[in-house]
């Protein structure tokens, strides 16, 4: 990609040559285009229609990046001014980007509320992609609060709309969306036929990552019903246990920050704390990465007494995955975060194996889930700690540890002259 302004009249010259570049420029002028949008938008009818239209398109680069305050103002003030422009698809857009806000906050019900509201609009105005849309983001919602048959009613509904404009992309998303929804209810078999025939519309398009997508949908199902082998077989076909690396998992999550802003909020770090109606500054927020600097420097408690523990050896990571499942059900374990944590632990012990020193340990003791944790005798000196945030790329180092703190919900390191730990906990 190359854009730029060179030529023109009274502007300086200017180029963006890729990706990283467009995304530093959005970085550094970020603030500078929300103002000038909130000031348009108060501006003659033009420019704020104009204004509004913008909003759409600031919404795909802000949700990645969890700027829950950017999202939260610019769609307060949007269907504000829409409503006075009566401009309904502006008010949809408006309110489908708000929805973002509560999805980022774990708030399913006022989500819910905003997608419904959409709905209505989208329809008034006869947009079947906008309608397609907001059924699909709130099926995800309504499945997350598990009333799994209105899911299911109207995941069925955005996909007849993907069918009748031709989206196989979104066909194969949406079937997965219903293999998940059919999951919740029980109905194994309805799960395992959505999830093969997105698989096979993934194939057709040739888009690796959503056919592994399918593929672990797949292996979760097979861990539900105990065929543990099969259910690694597919994992392995999916590419997340075959490289040693997360690469296909983890890029299903979007940027680091949606799926680490839950977590920020939780623990009180959030920049944004959303209160009733109100979102205000959080004045204990601290930067993740010095947040997550200071616990990774503070000793971690000995395993009690009663710790199970094993020798991992190169050659049977599957004896390794047994023992972690028999542990696991033991404690009651669910079997989606027992698949999640069977799939870290491996990443896990692999590379204690390939870059560590023998001999190297796995201990598991219950403690609100159950926690792994795998010692090597080997000195990682990281330049800092990866996990919280990707790598560039899928073949630079930590890119694994990042996908674990993905599938854990808590990973700790500790590294040093007598070797390195990694504390993973599921529950």
């Amino acid at each position: 990609m190359s854009t730029g302004m060179a030529g023109t009249p009274g502007l300086p010259a200017a180029r963006i040559r890729d990706r990283r570049e467009a995304e530093a420029w959005l970085i550094t002028e970020r603030a500078n285009l929300i103002a000038t949008v909130l000031d348009a938008l108060t501006q003659s009818d033009s420019t704020a229609r104009l204004a509004v239209r913008l909003t759409e398109l600031l919404q795909w680069y802000l949700y990645p990046y969890a700027r829950a305050r950017e999202l939260w103002t610019l769609g307060e003030a949007v269907v504000r001014t829409a409503r006075r422009l009566g401009d309904r698809e502006g008010e949809a857009w408006a309110l489908h980007n708000l929805s973002a806000v509560y999805w980022l906050h774990r708030q399913f019900d006022r989500m819910r509320q905003c997608l419904e509201a959409a709905l209505v609009m989208w329809r008034e105005t006869g947009d079947r992609e906008g309608e397609r849309r907001s059924l699909h983001n709130l099926a995800d919602a309504l499945t997350e609060m598990q009333p799994y048959e209105e899911s299911v009613a109207l995941q069925t509904r955005q996909l007849d709309l993907a069918r009748e404009a031709g989206d196989v992309t979104a066909q194969v998303t949406g079937l997965g969306d219903l293999g998940r929804a059919y999951r919740g209810l029980g109905r194994f078999g309805d799960a395992l036929t959505c999830f093969e025939e997105s698989f096979q519309h993934a194939r057709k398009i040739g888009d690796s990552s959503l056919q592994s997508f399918a593929l672990h949908e797949i292996s979760a199902l097979c861990f539900e019903q105990g065929r543990n082998q099969v259910a690694h077989e597919y994992l392995e076909r999916a590419g997340i246990l075959g490289g040693g690396h997360l690469t296909t998992y983890v890029s299903w999550r979007g940027h680091a920050w949606s799926a680490f802003f839950p977590a920020c909020l939780s623990l009180r770090i959030g920049p944004d704390i959303l209160e009733g109606d109100v979102l205000r500054d959080n004045p204990q927020y601290r930067e993740p990465e010095d947040f997550v600097g200071d616990l990774d420097r503070l000793p971690l408690a000995p395993p009690p007494q009663p710790a199970a523990m094993m020798r991992i050896l190169p050659t049977e990571l599957h004896a390794v995955r047994a023992f972690v499942a028999d542990q696991a059900k033991r404690c009651g374990l669910s079997a989606d975060a027992l698949h999640n944590l069977l799939v870290a632990v491996t990443e896990v012990a692999t590379n204690a194996i390939r870059h560590g020193d023998a001999p190297v340990t796995l201990r598991t003791w219950p403690d609100d889930g159950l926690i792994c944790e795998i010692t090597d005798s080997g000195n990682w000196q990281p330049e800092e700690f990866i996990s919280w945030q990707p790598p560039e790329s899928a073949v630079d180092s930590g890119f694994g540890l990042w996908g674990v703190g993905m599938l854990c919900d808590t990973v700790q390191v500790r590294t040093g002259s007598n070797g390195t730990t990694v504390r993973l906990r599921s529950a």
